[in-house]
């Protein structure tokens, strides 16, 4: 966000209006600005105008409203309130960027009820074409209204996904991802990474085997690209020292090694897959929980099936965000 200032003196300069013009044009909508203090507001030489005047000349040098507001309050505001302005700040961004990936592959108006399309066209949005949509909601929109769009079309873009015959649905939030929420180095997106559609199971059998009534549904997971991957529902409390608790998901990369410190995914027999971690011992195959109540038990290495390894849980006790 560039600093109040400069932002005006920008918005000043393109305009093409001279001071004295805008003195006048502030003069008919009520305020007794004169040239000197506009020359002082745009030279950092005073503190940003109030509110009011401000949305005026948001209004009249065609600014963002809502960006110039926060540039304001940003030179006023102590640097605790600078922090929470320079979140909002980010979260405006992240959320302008991903609505924008979302609008590219599927037009507004098929992802909002149509009592919405009829609240933003009333006030003169355009939802049917997706690039004014953008620019309307970038310059008029406050973060909590996008908040709260991201929320509607984030759901049903899901369900458009889900629901297509792609398996491979490349979204563009892989910058995002990587630059604006924070992930360490090796959790970042590589440029192999896309969006994926991911069975979640309740049963998966040797040889990767599953049924379409061993599928419960399907999530969308940020994914290396040349890997396979499914997410299995955790049974039983078998791995709570491991942190993955009954109900759980467990998202699985396929693999047909593990080393000792991994999460298996290991079938025996025609048995449906458990969660345990494996130590090899030449013909012997030892399985150990992660539960002091569940003993190792031995297996022959030819009766077991090692199908992937877990790579991350996903809890399912969290509770949704609502605004």
């Amino acid at each position: 966000m560039k600093p109040y200032h400069e932002m005006l003196k920008s918005a000043i300069k393109e305009s093409g209006l001279t001071l004295d013009a805008i003195a006048l044009k502030l003069s008919n909508m009520g305020f007794s600005t004169t040239k000197n203090h506009l020359s002082s507001l745009q030279n950092a030489k005073i503190a940003p105008a109030a509110e009011k005047l401000n949305r005026a000349l948001a209004e009249i040098l065609n600014i963002n409203e809502q960006e110039f507001l926060l540039a304001a309050d940003f030179i006023k505001a102590t640097p605790t309130v600078q922090s929470v302005i320079s979140d909002t700040i980010e979260l405006d961004y992240i959320l302008t960027k991903t609505l924008k990936s979302i609008f590219e592959q599927v037009s507004p108006y098929l992802l909002l009820h149509q009592d919405s399309i009829q609240k933003l066209t009333e006030r003169n949005y355009n939802p049917y074409n997706a690039e004014e949509f953008l620019l309307q909601l970038e310059k008029n929109a406050s973060v909590l209204e996008k908040w709260k769009l991201y929320q509607v079309c984030i759901n049903s873009f899901e369900n458009v996904l889900i629901n297509s015959d792609n398996d491979d649905v490349h979204i563009e939030l892989r910058n995002i991802y990587n630059e604006k929420l924070n992930h360490s180095k090796s959790d970042t997106l590589d440029e192999q990474s896309i969006i994926k559609k991911v069975p979640v199971l309740k049963a998966i059998y040797a040889d990767q085997i599953y049924k379409d009534s061993d599928i419960i549904e399907y999530k969308l997971i940020p994914v290396n690209n040349d890997k396979k991957y499914f997410i299995l529902k955790v049974v039983d409390n078998s791995m709570i020292q491991e942190g993955i608790e009954l109900n759980d998901l467990l998202l699985v990369q396929s693999a047909c090694e593990l080393a000792p410190t991994d999460i298996g995914i290991i079938a025996i027999e025609n048995n449906p897959a458990m969660v345990r971690k494996v130590l090899l011992h030449q013909e012997l195959c030892i399985l150990l929980a992660g539960n002091p109540a569940i003993a190792p038990s031995f297996h022959e290495k030819n009766k077991i099936s090692i199908i992937g390894k877990g790579i991350e849980v996903i809890k399912t006790k969290k509770l949704p965000l609502d605004l």
